[in-house]
């Protein structure tokens, strides 16, 4: 079982930068392979590898090259996913992102749950920062990690890291409980819990009717998500 832990991190001004300068050279490698798949029509990963990897290296030297391999790795999921939202006749154009986020492994990261430190991989090199781990994340803390995106969000540093966890110790029970989608509520069981609360569906009935006012009124209204 995978979870996302979000930890703060604390970087000196000196290595904020880094990771600055990092994400600027990450993003242009993103928006590089994705302007190179969209215009040649390619989203297969290996193809996308072989066609821009030796270009970017010579581009971008001082980005570790396991970490530039991220970058083309997450323009190719953009990549997928803007040509199957086309094959489906939904509107959409070449990815592009402003500020991709950086995406690290085992080998370009090593976090430190004991003294709440990670290594991350820079243009520079390798730099240890400290980090928080927030108490809604607390009890993710600890876990073995995989992969982890580092984000800059209104001015502090985070990172999203991916935790394994051992999946849940559930005993067997013989009862079994059915539920219905109700009327009045949103859910109810066979053994008469009601689930969620009754103005939920007013507040569902109330957007629905500006949906609708805004729709008639010419405006463009975004699908649910």
């Amino acid at each position: 079982m995978d979870r996302t832990v979000k930890i703060q991190l604390k970087p000196e001004h000196e290595h904020a930068q880094l990771l600055r300068e990092t994400g600027i050279q990450f993003t242009s490698v993103f928006n590089d392979v994705c302007a190179y798949g969209w215009h040649n029509g390619e989203k297969n990963g290996v193809k996308l590898h072989h066609a821009t990897y030796y270009h970017l290296r010579e581009q971008y030297p001082s980005l570790n090259s396991n970490v530039l391999i991220q970058g083309r790795i997450k323009a190719t999921e953009a990549l997928k996913s803007a040509f199957d939202r086309k094959a489906k006749g939904r509107k959409t154009g070449q990815p592009q992102s402003v500020s991709c986020p950086i995406r690290y492994n085992e080998r370009t990261y090593t976090l430190d749950w004991i003294h709440q430190s990670v290594n991350l991989s820079t243009i520079a090199g390798r730099v240890q920062v400290p980090f928080l781990v927030p108490p809604y994340s607390s009890k993710y803390a600890g876990g073995t990690v995989s992969t982890a995106d580092l984000i800059f969000r209104n001015g502090t540093w985070w990172l999203h890291v991916v935790v394994n966890l051992p999946d849940p110790d559930i005993p067997f029970s013989d009862e079994v409980i059915g539920i219905d989608l109700g009327l009045n509520r949103p859910a109810v069981t066979s053994n008469r819990h009601f689930l969620g609360r009754r103005h939920w569906k007013e507040v569902d009935h109330r957007r629905f009717r500006l949906k609708r006012k805004l729709q008639s009124n010419g405006t463009k209204v975004p699908k649910d998500t």
